[in-house]
């Protein structure tokens, strides 16, 4: 599993990961 993914389910802001993801 991806920590990322992970961290986008307990981080509360998923905007945040979700760009962070996309870079």
């Amino acid at each position: 599993m991806d920590p990322a993914g992970q961290a986008a389910v307990a981080a509360p802001s998923s905007s945040a990961i979700l760009a962070a993801d996309k870079g």
